[in-house]
């Protein structure tokens, strides 16, 4: 049972702030396709994931009514003072894009990858949202659509889904707010919404908070692909810069950048290149720091390795320092030949 009241709802905002909001919008593809279980209705068209989609336009599920309703719900959770609130930042929009997810095809669940249009790129991959694979179709279904009593569904008992909570939610809020001589949710002042929503004796009202405070919180400061933080109000008053891939950062951008280590030798030789995309480094050139491998080993001298030293990490440690410090020592005779 949810304990959420209107002071704890209000000291979320403080937190977001002081932290400087956070980012819940990794997006990463399916891992490819498997046996699909009993029930399940994903599939992956030819050629992989993403091919041939173009942008992928979201589809809402609540009436006109419940999404109002859901604006004046989420403007509680993260209200505007002197900074954007949830509803500037479309939050209510991105909640009902996720609940009408299968209404469009692909699902609007993953967006594309690998990158938006906001570091360099010329065209936004964010658009084109990704197809699921079964096992993913069928989780994400009873996610959202609940388990509807279908066996496939219900392998571990019945599941409510969101549209369900959602939609029952909504009605109880405006149902509380016309108990109180109000027209309905939306109309009410601001105080009298802050006590409907800290009721958590209403089961109903308690699940709406339980995932609309989250799924808030995902669209005010994730990336505005999935239809929240409009005109990137979250990531502005926070001063987050976003996804900055492909341009990156120079090496006179990064503060504090990590030391390569002793497993930095299995990582591939682009690691080990000045950073920046069309950008070049000041730098001077450097030998590669005798700690690590400048290139990686191909597959054949990772297993050599792992068998000479029995797989024990103190022997690895050594049989890669001096391996390292040989790679060193050869660029540096042919650095000084040149």
């Amino acid at each position: 049972m949810s304990t959420r009241g209107p002071g704890s709802l209000v000291s979320r905002r403080i937190v977001i702030k002081g932290v400087g909001g956070v980012m819940l919008s990794a997006v990463l593809p399916g891992c490819g396709t498997s046996s699909a279980p009993a029930g399940a209705t994903g599939s992956l068209p030819p050629g992989g994931p993403g091919v041939g989609n173009g942008p992928t336009t979201p589809v809402g599920f609540l009436t006109a009514d419940e999404l109002v309703t859901l604006r004046a719900f989420v403007d509680r959770l993260i209200p505007e003072d002197t900074d954007p609130g949830a509803v500037i930042a479309c939050c209510a929009e991105a909640i009902d894009n996720l609940l009408g997810a299968f209404l469009t095809e692909p699902p609007f669940i993953y967006a594309g990858a690998p990158f938006s249009d906001r570091g360099g790129e010329a065209d936004n991959d964010f658009l084109s949202f990704l197809p699921l694979d079964a096992y993913e179709d069928l989780a994400w279904r009873i996610t959202v659509e609940g388990s509807q009593g279908l066996a496939q569904r219900e392998f571990n008992g019945p599941v409510k889904g969101l549209q369900a909570i959602y939609r029952e939610g909504l009605a109880r809020l405006n149902e509380q707010a016309q108990a109180m001589g109000q027209a309905d949710f939306a109309s009410t002042p601001a105080p009298l919404r802050d006590q409907i929503i800290g009721n958590s004796n209403d089961p109903l009202i308690a699940d709406l908070v339980d995932v609309g405070f989250p799924d808030t919180l995902d669209a005010m400061y994730g990336a505005p692909e999935y239809g929240g933080n409009c005109e990137l109000v979250g990531w502005g008053f926070t001063a987050f810069e976003g996804d900055v891939q492909p341009r990156g950062y120079t090496d006179e951008q990064v503060v504090n950048a990590d030391n390569p280590g002793l497993l930095d030798a299995l990582l591939p030789p682009s690691y080990h290149e000045s950073s920046g995309v069309g950008a070049a480094s000041s730098k001077p050139l450097q030998a590669p720091r005798a700690a690590s491998l400048s290139v990686a080993p191909s597959s054949e001298q990772a297993v050599a390795l792992m068998t000479t030293t029995d797989g024990r990490w103190q022997r690895m440690r050594v049989a890669m320092r001096g391996a390292a410090q040989a790679q060193r020592q050869s660029w540096q005779q042919g650095h000084n030949n040149g």
